[in-house]
């Protein structure tokens, strides 16, 4: 790749202006549902067990169709998949908007987590092959953060959608018709993610020669090895998700907010993990990319410790500075990852490191509801401090060493 000199015109290499178009779709695409489909289902007369097992399956998803998603990405190109992952998110949703039976909701509500999956992976595979090592995680650092301000957007539109509607449509803001209505979005969404990456088949094969790492010439990192590299994506699954899914629970019961505020605060949560990611970047330029990682993970604990304080000021401050350094941990650990494997192998270890995620969370969620029964905030927050300063640490620790290339034979005539 023709080296730009700075990191601004790296932002506006072409295939980084596509990927970051197709992200906002996606990131706005993916805030919708989050807000509506649990009133969706209860407006078709499904109770909350559902709900639940739709969150459930939401997730599986990404962990079912991980290494799939990460062979796709590797064998048919970074561009090619997400062309392929938005068509068919197209089918998916409009077959979960039109299905008669709740066997083919869950089915299709499953099929409709893999998208993210593809649209994640795909494009943090594709911005790892632009620039140098600080610029390349500078531009995940951005692509993350456009995912979850435009996240945000889309949950906030969301919530306006069906009041809005319902007059047109001649129906309640909560009937079915309106909430389906709204869901249609997505339809539309998929069909408009498409658009930047019209035409971006022959640039993208060119983009990926351009990767300056050639498959041929890189030593490939044993299966078994980059497992062990994505162990620190595990802890600080485990961190994540013991704390997060219940912060709504813990904020009612230990500090009587109401919900309005309890949505202000998981809301802002959000937009300041989406900062977190643009400071990062600024920080990797000038410290790299492993010290701000095992800082930010370490400045976690006393900020996440906050939340023990009896004053709503003190816990809530603490919290949002720990959204920070969540947003400055994210896009960059999976810097530190690619550096270490052969190019050909990042979207299979990419894929990997969110199956690790993903097990991380679902395990410490579980263990989370056992202990709220008798009460055990304290615990639960120590456990999710320790655990994302034990994140900072392991990243430290794990020898993230640039991938090895083979020595060219060279042929003389004697």
């Amino acid at each position: 790749m023709t080296k730009t000199g700075t990191i601004g015109a790296v932002f506006l290499h072409p295939i980084v202006v596509r990927i970051y178009a197709f992200t906002m779709i996606v990131g706005f695409l993916n805030g919708i549902p989050d807000v509506i489909f649990n009133f969706y289902l209860l407006a078709m007369g499904y109770g909350s067990d559902v709900s639940g097992q739709m969150a459930g399956l939401v997730r599986m998803s990404g962990f079912v169709f991980g290494i799939p998603i990460g062979i796709a990405v590797d064998r048919w190109g970074s561009i090619r998949t997400m062309q392929i992952g938005a068509v068919f998110n197209i089918i998916v949703w409009m077959v979960l908007l039109t299905a008669p039976s709740l066997v083919l909701i869950q089915f299709a509500y499953f099929c409709s987590g893999t998208f993210f999956s593809i649209a994640t992976v795909a494009a943090i595979t594709a911005l790892s092959g632009i620039g140098s090592l600080t610029q390349r995680a500078q531009l995940v650092g951005m692509n993350f953060t456009i995912i979850t301000v435009m996240g945000f957007a889309g949950s906030l539109l969301a919530g306006f959608l069906p009041g809005v509607l319902a007059p047109w449509l001649g129906v309640a803001a909560t009937d079915v018709l309106a909430y389906r209505v709204t869901l249609a979005v997505l339809v539309a969404a998929s069909a408009s993610a498409l658009l930047p990456l019209v035409g971006v088949s022959k640039k993208s094969e060119m983009f990926h020669a351009e990767r300056g790492l050639q498959g041929d010439d890189e030593v490939s990192v044993p299966i078994l090895k980059t497992i062990g590299m994505t162990v620190g994506y595990f802890v600080v699954g485990c961190a994540g998700g013991i704390l997060h899914p219940f912060l709504n629970v813990y904020l009612r019961q230990f500090y009587a907010l109401s919900d309005a505020n309890i949505g202000i605060v998981v809301a802002t949560f959000t937009l300041l993990m989406g900062v977190g990611g643009v400071i990062g970047g600024r920080l990797v330029g000038r410290y790299g990319v492993r010290t701000v990682v095992v800082a930010a993970g370490v400045l976690c604990l006393p900020f996440c410790l906050g939340l023990l304080s009896t004053q709503i000021t003190l816990a809530v401050g603490g919290y949002f500075l720990l959204c920070l350094c969540i947003g400055m941990i994210f896009p960059y650990m999976d810097m530190l990852l690619f550096q270490a494997v052969a190019t050909r192998q990042r979207g299979l270890v990419k894929s990997i490191s969110t199956m690790s995620w993903s097990i991380g969370w679902a395990i410490a969620a579980y263990v989370s509801g056992i202990l709220q029964m008798p009460g055990n905030w304290t615990l639960i927050i120590m456990f999710s401090a320790v655990g994302y300063a034990l994140c900072g640490i392991t990243f430290g620790v794990l020898p993230f060493t640039p991938v090895l290339r083979r020595e060219r034979q060279i042929a003389t005539n004697t």
